[in-house]
């Protein structure tokens, strides 16, 4: 028995641990980010570890240090002395030297003395030799009453020999929280207010001093920043400092190194992209009435300082995720909801549903009646009715043959329009070696680091948005699925065309109902006339059985009265086809309606790819302004001209992402994360895009699905599509998307969680264009 229940015992604890491994390998692990606010709150936690910590240490120095502390803690609100570990130490010391003179330096002296004891880095740092001179005077330390110390005791100009020891002794008794942060944010802010050096540590001293909170003052310090650089990305540099230099946030070593060595300059060929594209963009936002400056309340820098005003002001600690950040945010750009209904309509009407409740939106009363596209990716791109904007959900696959660690986006120093993701990779390959090697020794090197090329911000957290956002089940990501960026929706029209089109599908429709029936009428009258002569037989009342020619008379006369509709029909189709040219030569271009993914919602992503579908029909213009940052008119021609002749006669087509191949790309020592289509490894020969093309008939009642495909214009497309996607700004936007997409999928098929360093700079009141004139490319938001 007891044998038997020990046995049930061992299988229920065998179950429960696979069970947990089973979960754990199972539970989808979302990015964490850490911004400006939210970093204030990490470092305030990881303060207050340190003064916790400190008291500890600095209470074994014995009932004089102790009664020190606790006058501090009892007769006093939030001041210097608590602020860190540093600044407790601190306090002491001036109390000390206030008691005494070398009454502070016995206190750091002993200090030392309890520290050494388990730590040899410190017995011989240096930097604290002078201590050992210090005489060990026995008896208690005299401290001066703490009602004498004010801001003039405490403001008292420190000697370097001191401050480096300040600084040393509270790394040590901080533990694994923080012994200090006025070293790094006097690195990295500029609170001079003169050419002294010493008007900085002042200054932050003075925040200190007149601070309510730990937080406080961290939020005062990043506002009292004076440009340049800009306070956002002063922020960012923070951020990344003590991401690399402080045991309070977890960070690898070889990625920190990877952190510093990272170019800040932007090339030449990016200098123009982003020259022409901040140009487009101001062009555009003042034609949106939506146009930016310093002073707008919006702008970048003034929502940092709001965030952290009301950071500061905020007494709760602030929920952190497993990644030492926020889970992703929701954004909620203006008539968001409104604009995914659109979306998620028009998946609905197009492609099969997912959801087996309730029926599809119907079609507008004009529309013709189709069988839904399948989501099915690889069918779907090939399809002539999905053939109407841009498509993602391309094959992804790695061929990285290395575990990857741990992964960071990481913010670009001088432009916070772009960053890159740094992940580290186990220094063995995953293979049947890596056992051999393992048992050697040989894997405990270094983590092998990689960066992505520079990529949009605006593109990558619009990746990061669409596999981790929530939508609709339509609207959701799914492996192996197509999913709609962006489309052109024909169920939807200006309201002046609306009457003209239910109008003009009346007359197809019954053009092809009179179609119908002249075809069935003359199919039963042959095999009515066939049977009657060869068996004599009577097959229907509305021939004469005695007289054969007097049914061919009826027939004749049938057929003519039926020619004769299908003629008016097929007149009066016409007749309003004309009409719509008509109306649109009275009205001008009719804008089209588009529909873009919510995750693309109030980004300048979405502009670029209503753009990009309708780019073809002003090939002039896309390669004049691509030709501005390729600064190379011989080539944008002779790409405009295999362009021109390659989509010469589709009347539809369909951007789609291409394979996605993740690879590591080696040059000497330095690592680049790769994103290469399966067909090429070359990026002057395949973009991440490429185009599918259709012949359409316009003839009236034309089978969209009998549209031609055109293989052979899709091959010679390719070169100058990819040339684009490096010269032009849109294009370069949307490739970037791409890679964002495919290396995130990577990340989250190998349960790697992503920490980001950069906050998503995403613009509320930035809208969404709903309408585009495609013979101008100028989407709009209304007509």
């Amino acid at each position: 028995m007891v044998a038997n229940r020990f046995i049930r015992q061992i299988f229920f604890a065998t179950t429960l641990v696979f069970s947990a491994c089973f979960s754990a390998a199972f539970a989808e692990v979302k990015p964490s980010f850490v911004d400006a606010p939210i970093f204030s709150g990490l470092l305030e936690q990881a303060l207050v570890q340190g003064v916790q910590s400190t008291s500890q240490v600095l209470n074994r120095l014995g009932p004089d240090v102790q009664k020190a502390l606790r006058d501090a803690q009892e007769k006093t609100d939030f001041q210097y002395y608590n602020f860190s570990a540093r600044s407790q130490i601190e306090m002491l010391y001036q109390r000390a030297e206030s008691g005494g003179s070398g009454q502070g330096e016995l206190l750091l002296a002993r200090l030392k003395d309890t520290l050494s004891s388990t730590s040899a880095a410190l017995a011989e740092d240096p930097r604290l030799k002078f201590l050992d001179a210090v005489p060990r005077r026995s008896g208690p330390i005299i401290f001066a009453d703490i009602a004498t110390i004010d801001s003039t005791t405490i403001g008292k100009e420190l000697s370097p020999a001191i401050e480096d020891a300040l600084t040393i002794l509270s790394e040590h008794t901080s533990s694994r929280g923080l012994g200090h942060v006025r070293g790094v944010l006097l690195r990295n802010l500029n609170l001079k207010s003169s050419s002294d050096g010493k008007d900085a540590v002042r200054k932050f001293d003075d925040l200190v001093r007149r601070a309510t909170s730990r937080k406080g003052v961290i939020a005062a310090a990043f506002i009292a920043h004076t440009p340049p650089p800009k306070l956002q990305i002063a922020v960012q540099r923070v951020i990344e400092d003590f991401a690399r230099s402080s045991g309070a946030f977890a960070v690898d070593p070889a990625v920190a190194k990877v952190m510093v060595s990272l170019s800040s300059e932007l090339s030449e060929l990016e200098q123009r992209l982003v020259q022409g594209d901040a140009a487009f963009q101001q062009t555009h936002d003042a034609k949106q009435g939506s146009a930016k400056s310093s002073a707008d309340p919006m702008s970048s820098d003034a929502k940092v300082t709001l965030a952290l005003s009301r950071a500061a002001e905020s007494t709760a600690d602030t929920p952190l995720a497993s990644g030492g950040g926020l889970p992703f945010p929701q954004p909620r750009p203006n008539g968001g909801s409104g604009l995914a209904q659109k979306h998620q309509q028009y998946v609905e009407q197009s492609f099969q549903r997912r959801s087996n409740v309730g029926n599809a939106p119907p079609l507008p009363a004009w529309a013709p009646r189709s069988p839904p596209v399948p989501r099915t990716y690889r069918v779907a791109i090939m399809s002539p009715r999905a053939a109407r904007g841009i498509a993602v959900g391309a094959e992804m696959r790695s061929e990285v043959a290395r575990r990857p660690l741990k992964a960071y986006w990481i913010a670009d120093k001088t432009n916070e329009r772009f960053g890159r993701l740094v992940i580290s990779f186990a220094p063995c390959k995953e293979n049947w070696f890596k056992f051999v090697w393992e048992m050697l020794g040989q894997c405990k090197g270094d983590p092998i680091v990689a960066a992505s090329k520079r990529l949009h911000v605006d593109s990558f957290m619009a990746a990061n948005q669409l596999l981790w956002g929530a939508f609709n089940p339509e609207a959701q990501f799914v492996e192996g699925d197509i999913t709609v960026l962006m489309s052109m929706n024909p169920w939807v029209l200006p309201e002046g065309l609306e009457a003209l089109a239910n109008k003009e599908q009346g007359s197809i429709r019954r053009y092809e109902s009179l179609i119908a029936s002249y075809n069935a009428t003359v199919a039963s009258a042959k095999k009515s006339l066939s049977q009657k002569f060869n068996q004599g037989l009577d097959f229907g009342t509305q021939f004469d059985s005695l007289n054969p020619a007097a049914d061919i008379k009826k027939l004749e006369a049938k057929l003519n009265q039926l020619r004769q509709e299908i003629d008016l029909a097929k007149s009066a189709v016409e007749a309003v086809q004309e009409a719509e040219k008509q109306y649109q030569a009275t009205h001008g271009e009719q804008p089209r309606s588009i529909v873009f993914h919510p995750a693309v919602h109030g980004r300048e992503l979405a502009w670029s790819a209503a753009r990009i579908d309708f780019w073809f029909n002003d090939t002039k213009r896309l390669f004049d302004e691509a030709n501005a940052v390729a600064l190379d008119e011989h080539t944008a021609n002779n790409m405009r001209s295999a362009l021109d002749a390659a989509k010469e006669g589709a009347g539809t087509w369909q951007f789609f992402e291409q394979d996605g191949v993740i690879d590591l790309d080696q040059n000497g020592s330095t690592s680049t994360l790769a994103v290469h289509t399966s067909s090429s490894r070359n990026a002057d020969e395949d973009g991440r895009f490429a185009v599918s093309l259709f012949r359409v008939s316009e003839a009236a009642g034309a089978d969209e699905d009998r549209a031609e495909h055109l293989p052979k214009g899709e091959a010679e497309i390719r070169m100058p599509l990819a040339w684009l996607q490096r010269m032009h700004p849109d294009f370069w936007r949307l490739s970037d998307f791409s890679t964002s997409m495919m290396l995130l999928r990577y990340l989250k098929s190998e349960q790697i969680q992503l920490l980001s360093f950069s906050p998503d700079d995403f613009d509320q009141q930035r809208p969404t264009p709903e309408w585009i004139y495609g013979d101008k490319v100028q989407p709009v938001v209304k007509p």
